[in-house]
């Protein structure tokens, strides 16, 4: 792959990460940062969520269920997304519904609606996403990529490997930072027949809230394979009630 087309992966990769936030209250506060998400292809997951605007976070950022342990989410009537990079600054953008969730317990994902899009957004989302979802590997390299906590203009990228994956779970080594839950992660070119800029997964974070069994590595994330196989079902049921 050449340096343009690199570069260029590079940029759609930088466009579709957004910084979750709480709204601001009366009082005029600055928006606090509660992690980042990015933005999808709502056809990715049901063709019923075709051009609507949507995002992929943690369920332990942003979630419509009653917390059953602190530090609690962000409910999405407090919550919004906003962007900074370069010249491009947008938001915030108010977040409508919990489209899909699996609890922090579990997946730990979250599907947010929210206000519309810029289209440079979304026709990135779609570029990078709309690809068949697969099982990652150890020895893969993949990069992270989100928002530092309250450092909106500061959008980290991290290149590791994967230490080990264990389903639903991939494991890294890497200091990742506060503010990165619901970063997605992306292949990186070369990474077993990948030509890179494909969103494998979603970061979590600390190891620590895993089982002992479970806690393969410091840092973890969830597979994409692993939301989507379990989104999809969920999402053809809900649409298939819907008026």
């Amino acid at each position: 792959m050449s340096a343009e087309e690199l570069a260029r992966l590079d940029l759609l990769a930088r466009l579709c990460v957004w910084r979750v936030v709480r709204l601001p209250d009366v009082t005029g506060e600055a928006p606090r940062s509660f992690g980042s998400a990015v933005v999808v292809a709502g056809g990715w997951f049901s063709a019923a969520l075709s051009g609507r605007s949507l995002v992929l976070t943690c369920a332990h950022v942003c979630s419509a269920r009653a917390p059953i342990e602190r530090p609690q989410p962000l409910a999405p009537q407090r919550a919004a997304i906003d962007f900074c990079y370069g010249e491009r600054s947008a938001g915030p953008l108010a977040v409508r519904a919990v489209v899909w969730e699996s609890p922090r317990e579990e997946l730990d994902a979250a599907l947010l609606e929210v206000d519309e899009l810029p289209a440079w957004s979304r026709d990135a989302a779609a570029e990078l996403s709309m690809r068949p979802a697969r099982e990652v590997r150890p020895g893969e390299r993949i990069t992270l990529r989100g928002y530092l906590k309250n450092q909106r203009e500061q959008l980290a990228r991290t290149e590791l490997r994967v230490a080990a994956a264990r389903s639903p779970y991939l494991y890294y080594d890497a200091e990742t930072g506060r503010g990165l839950s619901g970063a997605p992660i992306f292949s990186s070119d070369g990474g077993f027949g990948s030509d890179g800029g494909e969103l494998i997964g979603l970061h979590r974070g600390d190891s620590k809230v895993l089982p002992p069994e479970l806690a393969l590595a410091p840092r973890h994330g969830v597979g994409i394979a692993e939301i989507l196989r379990e989104a999809r079902p969920a999402l053809l049921r809900t649409t298939s009630r819907a008026p």
